[in-house]
């Protein structure tokens, strides 16, 4: 019987590997073998991959987060994953136990995959696409999820605490701002609400789950605009 983490509610699992990345580099490109993504790793921040699998709810657990030995950072990815963890039970929370699921094309899964992952002086920004999967189901579903982090005041940042707007003007023009930003020009926001987002050192992207701005079909969408565009909506203790 083994443990994952040390989390809200201690769930069972068969079998749970772990595997860390190589402490000595921990900057620069790194490639995850199985999901074939290359993302750029900050400096003094590794990723650890955690694999589980759950024979009685027919469970595969893949959790691929960033990790941290700096001790500044320490209450940022404890926050972290704690959410993530969460995240996982809340889906374990919708899986009956039932033998039949072992005749299923596939088994129910739950997965955790970094997209990007930025720090600076002031901020930590990371980008995860979240996938869920119900055996039987025909089709998973993703969702991206983002942690942005304030790591002087030691707290999560808000769209609320990042941007800042005088008008409703403003909020219609980054409305426009983000529209222009899809790849595929039939994909639309029509209204302005706290959108998802992660931060660059040049850019900003606002992020879109499925069936949020498009159909399933469709896929994640993303928008990304230059920082200079927007730096009037900014507030200016993030400029």
């Amino acid at each position: 019987m083994i443990f994952l983490f040390g989390c809200e509610k201690s769930r069972n699992v068969d079998q749970q590997t772990i595997q860390p990345t190589n402490k000595e580099s921990t900057s620069g490109a790194q490639r995850l073998t199985s999901d074939s993504v290359s993302i750029y790793l900050p400096p003094d921040i590794f990723l650890e991959r955690i694999n589980s699998y759950d024979s009685s709810r027919f469970l595969t657990i893949e959790l691929v987060l960033p990790k941290t030995d700096t001790k500044q950072l320490q209450h940022a990815f404890g926050l972290l994953t704690s959410i993530i963890e969460k995240e996982k039970n809340n889906f374990i929370d919708t899986i009956e136990p039932d033998e039949r699921m072992s005749e299923a094309a596939s088994g129910n899964h739950f997965g955790v995959y970094p997209n990007e992952l930025y720090k600076d002086d002031k901020i930590l920004s990371f980008l995860f696409v979240i996938s869920y999967y119900n055996a039987g189901a025909a089709h998973p579903f993703s969702m991206y999820y983002t942690f942005n982090y304030n790591i002087q005041d030691q707290r999560q940042i808000r769209f609320e605490d990042f941007f800042t707007f005088k008008s409703n003007r403003d909020k219609e023009d980054l409305i426009k701002l983000i529209n222009l930003g899809f790849e595929d020009e039939s994909i639309k926001v029509d209204k302005f609400y706290d959108f998802d987002f992660n931060i660059n050192a040049s850019t900003v992207t606002f992020n879109f789950d499925n069936y949020e701005v498009a159909s399933y079909a469709f896929g994640l969408q993303r928008a990304t605009i230059n920082r200079n565009q927007i730096e009037n909506y900014i507030n200016s203790i993030y400029r």
